[in-house]
């Protein structure tokens, strides 16, 4: 493979993982439009209140910038962490 090949193809992978992350925006903005107009904001703000905002805003980000079974785990993993946070927080009241 030449060196101008080779930066060629270089330049190449670089033009289309921008282009990549481009339209991953896009699509994360398309898909937060589509929400705002398909759900009622009197069911959202009567079911979970600001909470059911966050979970609706994570996953309908999440999901298009990282793709399911990575914001899966990231999620678990979150949750696990602020458990055993909870869990060190209240042994150490206890002990005081």
């Amino acid at each position: 493979m030449s060196q101008d090949h080779q930066a060629a193809l270089v330049q190449r992978k670089a033009l289309l993982m921008a282009k990549a992350g481009i339209d991953r925006v896009q699509l994360a903005t398309a898909m937060h439009d589509i929400g705002d107009q398909l759900r009622p904001k009197a069911v959202l703000q009567s079911a979970g209140g600001r909470s059911g905002l966050l979970a609706t805003a994570v996953i309908g980000l999440g999901i298009p910038l990282l793709g399911r079974t990575r914001l899966s785990r990231t999620l678990k993993t979150v949750s696990i962490a602020m458990t055993a946070l909870r869990v060190f927080k209240n042994w150490r009241n206890l002990r005081d």
